[in-house]
């Protein structure tokens, strides 16, 4: 059914109710803008097809921003945070003070092969049964010609 979508666009952004942690979260990265109690955030980027997003906070008073770092992004990095080491598979903490506050995030998508781990023999020779090719988030895919049969009855 029709549930992907506004799924995963409720899911984009949340807010961090933790006392002394208050904020906003970008939980996953798309075109998207959203209105919270802490102020407006807008998120600039053609992810999963870029591999950067420019996030935008109109904060009413002084907040965080909490970033997810995906789990790919092995050398993920914020421009504004020279230097700063980010950790693939966690969330980054960035205090911001009123007003616009704009936070570029950049993700080094690389290409890296994944195994399902099976194996298998085939002319007497053992190995992986199968290789997946991915860059960053994005799953690549051999065009499958379609095989057509048909019955009667």
């Amino acid at each position: 059914m029709k549930q992907g979508w506004p799924k995963f666009a409720n899911a984009l952004f949340h807010t961090n109710e933790t006392k002394g942690f208050e904020g906003i979260v970008v939980s996953m990265y798309a075109p998207a803008s959203a209105t919270t109690r802490y102020g407006n955030i807008t998120v600039v980027t053609e992810y999963p097809f870029g591999d950067n997003a420019t996030i935008k906070v109109e904060a009413t008073a002084a907040t965080s921003l909490y970033l997810r770092v995906p789990g790919w992004a092995s050398e993920a990095r914020i421009l504004e945070l020279k230097d700063a080491e980010l950790k693939n598979g966690t969330i980054v903490r960035l205090p911001l003070p009123k007003g616009l506050s704009t936070v570029h995030i950049i993700f080094i998508a690389k290409v890296r092969l994944e195994t399902d781990g099976l194996e298998a023999t085939y002319d007497g020779q053992k190995g992986t049964l199968s290789y997946s090719v991915h860059r960053g988030p994005i799953l690549y895919s051999l065009n499958l010609e379609p095989k057509w049969n048909e019955t009667t009855q």
